[in-house]
């Protein structure tokens, strides 16, 4: 979580919180900032836990221009 920085809080949902950040490692000097979207889960219902992993598995798999991309998953 260290490359993230700004955190602003952008919605809330029945697992968890989405953020906007700055990915500090991606952003160029001169360049606009890389912005990211970080999910942030608040269960430990092993359910909700799978679920989110299978989301993670899913999305990792996907590659296409209108699905947003899975950076990575911690």
């Amino acid at each position: 979580m260290e490359a993230y920085t700004s955190f602003e809080k952008i919605g809330v949902g029945s697992f968890g919180a989405v953020y906007k950040a700055v990915d500090s490692n991606a952003s160029q000097p001169g360049q606009p900032q890389a912005f990211v979207a970080i999910k942030v889960f608040h269960s430990a219902d092993e359910e909700i836990v799978r679920a989110a992993v299978r989301e993670a598995k899913f999305l990792a798999a996907c590659n296409h221009c209108n699905i947003t991309g899975l950076k990575e998953a911690f």
